[in-house]
C-alpha cells in the first residue's frame, strides 16, 4: 500500500511551510549579527561542509534503508527515502519526537506495525549519541586532555556497544 499522493502533498505543504516558518524565526532576531559574521566567514569552506552534511545524510540514509531489510520491513526505496527525509525535517522538535512519525508513515506506505518500526528510530538515535561521543571524545584529544580519560570514555562506549549487541546481556542488566 503507498502513502496516498493527497496525503503526501498535505505533508510536504505542511513540512514546507513549517521550515520557513523555523528559518525566519531563526533569522529575524539575530538578522544584523549574522550579516556581519557572514562578512568574515570562511566561505571557501562552504562546499567542503555542505559536502560533509550531504554525505552524513546518505549514510544515515543507507543506515536507516538498511535497518528496515533486517527487519524485514516490506517497503518500497522510493518510499522508504521520502519517509526518512520527512524524519530529518521533522528532527527540529523537542527530542527528535517528531522523528517516530517515521513509523506512521511506514504504516501507511506497506502496513508494518509501529510497534515493530519505532525501534529503527530509536537504534537510529543511539547509533547517532555513540557517534558523537566518539568525535567528541576524540576532539578531546586536541585539547589539554589527559589522554587516560579519553581511553576510559572509549572503552565505555565500547563495553556499552558489546552489552547493547548482545540480548543476553541486555537482558541481564535489565
Amino acid at each position: 500500500m503507498a502513502i496516498p499522493k493527497s496525503f503526501r502533498k498535505k505533508l510536504l505543504i505542511s513540512v514546507g511551510l513549517d521550515g520557513i516558518a523555523f528559518f525566519v524565526l531563526a533569522l529575524l532576531p539575530d538578522r544584523q549579527e549574522i550579516l556581519e559574521a557572514g562578512k568574515t566567514f570562511a566561505w571557501r569552506w562552504m562546499p567542503i561542509a555542505l559536502g560533509c552534511a550531504l554525505l552524513n545524510y546518505a549514510i544515515r540514509c543507507v543506515r536507516w534503508v538498511w535497518y528496515l531489510r533486517i527487519l524485514e520491513i516490506p517497503v518500497r526505496l522510493k518510499e522508504s527515502i521520502p519517509i526518512f527525509l520527512i524524519g530529518l525535517m521533522l528532527s527540529a522538535t523537542p527530542g527528535k519526537a517528531g522523528e517516530l512519525f517515521k513509523s506512521y508513515l511506514l504504516k501507511i506506505a506497506c502496513g508494518a506495525r509501529m510497534s515493530r518500526t519505532a525501534p529503527v528510530v530509536v537504534v537510529e538515535r543511539l547509533t547517532d549519541m555513540t557517534g558523537m561521543l566518539i568525535l567528541a571524545s576524540t576532539g578531546l584529544l586536541v585539547i589539554d586532555v589527559r589522554r587516560e580519560l579519553v581511553y576510559l570514555l572509549w572503552a565505555v562506549i565500547g563495553v556499552g556497544l558489546v552489552v547493547l549487541s548482545s540480548k543476553r546481556l541486555v537482558h541481564f542488566f535489565l
